[in-house]
């Protein structure tokens, strides 16, 4: 699956009451709610029995599939780095809100440890990985 390539803040527009007051809101049907019922989907597969209650590290790396002038550069290596828009926190911030709702975790503050990767990959996809404090911490 394809990372989020718009964040919450992307999506906020300025908007019109009906009473004709401007207020700042966001569009029913914008790129980030598309993405997330798509993407809580197919997380749902892998939801806890009962959500994560204790301080956790989580690990994310997010695989955007390449523009065409970078094709000729994955004959050599089969990851480059992304170092263009979105941000990295913004798009975790989606991820993050997402699970909450799936219901993965009690609250996303009990990650006390976040990693996040952002590259070009001929593949694209998510990889998540959560620890809980209890377990191994070495990644």
């Amino acid at each position: 699956m394809e990372p989020p390539t718009s964040t919450h803040q992307s999506n906020l527009r300025v908007l019109k009451s009906k009473t004709g007051q401007m207020f700042v809101g966001k569009m029913k049907n914008n790129k980030v709610s598309v993405w997330q019922k798509e993407f809580g989907l197919k997380m749902s597969k892998f939801k806890p029995n009962t959500p994560i209650s204790e301080p956790c590290m989580m690990h994310i790396r997010m695989c955007y599939s390449p523009p065409k002038y970078l094709l000729p550069k994955f004959n050599k290596c089969k990851t480059i780095v992304k170092d263009t828009r979105p941000d990295c926190d913004n798009v975790v911030k989606v991820i993050l809100d997402e699970l909450t709702k799936q219901g993965f975790w009690v609250d996303d503050s009990l990650i006390w440890s976040l990693t996040i990767e952002k590259c070009w990959e001929l593949t694209p996809s998510i990889y998540i990985k959560i620890i809980k404090s209890n377990e191994n911490t070495n990644m």
